[in-house]
Order: structure tokens, then sequence, then C-alpha cells
């Protein structure tokens, strides 16, 4: 594979990450296997990565786009978001269940009243619910959801600038803003 592309002998975490996602999919990472998976390659390419941690988690296809099975589950759970009922995480693709983790450690972290953070965990599962993104980094709808939580005053302490949530969260200031825009409507209700 690296006579095809020219990656790196220090990369091994990513040809091993290719390598493993062609694995998953019962094919040989070859030119026919990046061309066809060409997005998700890029994907893998461009995720933070910690260089020491040798098992990484490869997005599954089907993260990223919901079989049709899934899609009356999503409905179903797109009603009940509506309604005004919790919608269950069960329903989320991978990368939406990263980004909900990623929500709760970070509230964690900042020691956020339970209200609060439940309120948050819910209204951006309803955003996944409702909208089903494609989530290829958590990180910027987390630092999104904080902007606009801090903006409407839901979380304690001064609120975040978009540069430090952007830092804090591993995106660009201008990530983090679009999805602060996206959220803040949600949060005003």
């Amino acid at each position: 594979m690296t006579m095809l592309y020219s990656i790196p002998a220090g990369a091994a975490g990513i040809t091993g990450r290719i390598r493993r996602l062609a694995e998953s999919e019962g094919r040989v990472p070859d030119a026919g296997f990046l061309s066809d998976q060409l997005m998700e390659v890029f994907g893998l390419l461009f995720t933070p990565w910690d260089k020491e941690e040798e098992v990484l988690a490869v997005p599954a296809e089907e993260d990223s786009i919901p079989a049709p099975a899934e899609e009356a589950e999503v409905e179903a759970a797109a009603a009940e978001a509506r309604q005004g009922n919790a919608p269950e995480t069960a329903t989320l693709t991978g990368g939406q269940a990263g980004a909900v983790t990623m929500l709760l450690q970070a509230l964690e972290e900042d020691g956020a009243a339970a209200p609060a953070a439940t309120r948050l965990q819910e209204e951006m599962t309803r955003y996944f619910v409702e909208e089903n993104p494609i989530v290829r980094k958590p990180g910027g709808i987390v630092a999104g959801l904080y902007l606009a939580a801090g903006n409407e005053g839901l979380l304690a302490g001064t609120p975040l600038t978009a540069k430090e949530a952007a830092k804090r969260f591993g995106v660009s200031e201008a990530t983090a803003q679009k999805y602060a825009g996206v959220l803040a409507s949600r949060l005003g209700k």
C-alpha cells in the first residue's frame, strides 16, 4: 500500500488504520479500494490520533449512511423527539455517539450542574436524531454546543470564546462557530 501513495514510514498508524478499514469490509487495501473509499480514507487521514495508541476505532460505513432498516428507527426517534420525549442514544451512529460521549466527558471535567448537562445531552441527541448529520469531527459539534450554551447562560463561569472552544476540542474556530449557530436556535427554545 505504501507503494501506491507515499506514506512516511513513521506514519505506520495511518497505514494500519487504512488496512483495518479494508479488512472490515473484506477487501484488500489496493488502488481500487482507495478509490472506492476515498472519503473514508481522507477521514482517517485527517482524524487526530494518539501516536502511542495502537488500536484505533475505524469508522464503519454504516456509521455514516443509515441502512434502510435503521431509517425507520431514526424516523421513529425523530418523531419522538418532536413530541418532546428524550430520544434514545441507541439510534445514533458511531460518530454521533462519540460526540455525545465527548460532550459528557467535557461537562464532567467542568463540573457542570446535572440539569444543564442533561439538557445539553438531550438537545445534542435530538439534533442528531432529527437532522442525522454525518459526524466526522465530533469536537466541532461539542465546541459549537459549548459556545451556544455559554452564550445562553447554561454553563457556569465565563463563556468560552470561539478560539478557546476550538483549541479545547481540536477544531477550527470556523467549525466551532458554524455548529454554535446551528445549535443556538435549539437551546433558545
